[in-house]
């Protein structure tokens, strides 16, 4: 009786372990690239004295009104960037400031850097001053907009910051 349970033990036994591991270490499948946006800053001018923060931000919609500066169009916001720095080049996937900034497919249309003398990120729009936006094509008649699709990475989402000569600002 004995030597019977011990034989359906380690049938059961070889059982769970052949049927559970499916292909050991081998990947489970495919990997797949996230997807997202990539470009460069690039900083013309000197910086003001007093700047504590800097970041690249991205709204879903337009800037056209005060209320359109708001946490449910905020789709993205960058890691700080360096102070002083006269290029930064940033990946949507290695550079969020947050976990909850992960982007997602679908189009946006306003990209900035922006410039804050508190060292608190603020979400008061009149804490923020724009010092570069995104133009498509050169165009800088209006902020460029850019889609994201799934698996890939859209690039070249490059901003020029000209402290001498800085944007339109959106509505306070």
């Amino acid at each position: 009786m004995k030597s019977k349970k011990l034989i359906l033990f380690i049938a059961y036994f070889s059982l769970v372990i052949f049927t559970s591991c499916g292909g050991g270490l081998e990947p489970s499948g495919p990997v797949t690239e996230l997807p997202g946006f990539s470009g460069k800053v690039t900083f013309v001018g000197d910086w003001p004295e007093g700047i504590q923060r800097a970041h690249l931000v991205v709204f879903r919609n337009p800037l056209n009104t005060v209320g359109d500066f708001n946490p449910l169009n905020l789709a993205f916001v960058g890691d700080s960037i360096p102070i002083g720095a006269s290029s930064y080049s940033y990946d949507s996937q290695a550079n969020r400031l947050a976990d909850i900034f992960e982007i997602t497919p679908g189009d946006y249309s306003y990209t900035a850097v922006a410039i804050s003398y508190s060292a608190e990120i603020l979400l008061d729009r009149s804490s923020w001053y724009v010092i570069g936006v995104y133009y498509a094509n050169s165009d800088t008649t209006a902020p460029g907009k850019f889609s994201v699709f799934e698996k890939s990475i859209t690039k070249n989402i490059d901003i020029i910051c000209d402290f001498n000569n800085p944007p339109p600002q959106p509505p306070e």
